[in-house]
């Protein structure tokens, strides 16, 4: 139920952006990445560990899409974002649990959002 509630927040969030999704990154990728920092940002707001079904999540992120960047399969702007949640999901100890590490994750959460929204890392 709480995987379903994830999609339906991530999409609702996604189609009121609308537009902001760069056009050379896919929607379902964007969906998946969106779900990936919501499951971190309910993390680190009730102060609790990761779930098994969210540690399924992310892991089944990372094996989708880290097939499809082996495979060379992402476009420019899909290997940027999938970089930079890897970089984040493999860090997720450090950035989640730690108050200094929350800073970074906010960070790296900026920078994945200014990825999805324009390509780029900063606009």
């Amino acid at each position: 139920m709480k995987k379903v509630l994830f999609v339906l927040v991530s999409l609702l969030v996604l189609t009121a952006c609308g537009d902001k999704v760069n056009e050379n990154i896919n929607e379902d990728m964007a969906t998946d990445t969106t779900q990936i920092i919501d499951i971190s940002d309910n993390v680190i707001k009730e102060e609790r560990s990761l779930e098994d079904n969210e540690t399924a999540i992310m892991d089944d992120y990372q094996l989708l899409y880290g097939a499809k960047y082996k495979k060379g399969d992402l476009t420019e702007e899909e290997e940027r974002l999938y970089l930079l949640v890897r970089n984040m999901l493999d860090m997720k100890e450090q950035l989640l649990y730690k108050e200094t590490g929350q800073e970074n994750y906010k960070h790296q959460k900026n920078l994945i959002e200014s990825v999805i929204k324009t390509g780029t890392i900063y606009d």
